[in-house]
């Protein structure tokens, strides 16, 4: 049985992660940070994407359009976001609903918990003709792949 990703608009529905994502990246992020929104119009369709040189007009576009989508991220293709932080107990830690969700792991390229298979066809490698390798457990949205992303602890809150 597989697993049916959460979708953005389920994610916005969260304050903490709906605050979170309209903040810019911070921390590392270089002068050359490039941004690419990824959509998906219909339930099982396709991924389609735009790219942008900046984080605002990117999100600008994402709040325009992301209702009328079925599914959307927002993602930095070249640096990762680490996820949303809360104050649990006096202290920062990561807020453990964005990295808990059963069949989801935080992918720090797409900004989101997003879910991971093996493809032996990936959208994101289709164009360059490449066929990613099929042992490797991949982002569904921008196909890193699960040994390059960084695993984050959270607490419940």
């Amino acid at each position: 049985m597989a697993i049916e990703q959460v979708t953005l608009r389920e994610l916005v529905r969260d304050p903490i992660y709906r605050k979170w994502i309209k903040t810019p990246p911070l921390g590392g992020f270089s002068e050359y940070a490039r941004f690419r929104v990824y959509v998906q119009k219909e339930e099982n369709g396709g991924w389609a994407k735009k790219d942008f040189e900046a984080f605002a007009p990117a999100y600008n576009f994402l709040v325009k359009n992301y209702k009328s989508w079925y599914d959307a991220a927002l993602t930095c293709r070249n640096q990762e976001s680490r996820p949303p932080v809360v104050r649990y107990k006096g202290k920062r830690q990561y807020y453990a609903p964005m990295l808990l969700m059963p069949g989801h792991i935080w992918c720090g390229y797409c900004r989101r918990p997003t879910v991971f298979g093996y493809y032996s066809t990936h959208h994101t490698f289709a164009a360059k003709g490449i066929k990613p390798l099929p042992y490797k457990l991949r982002c569904g949205i921008c196909g890193n792949t699960e040994d390059s992303i960084r695993r984050f602890k959270g607490v419940a809150v």
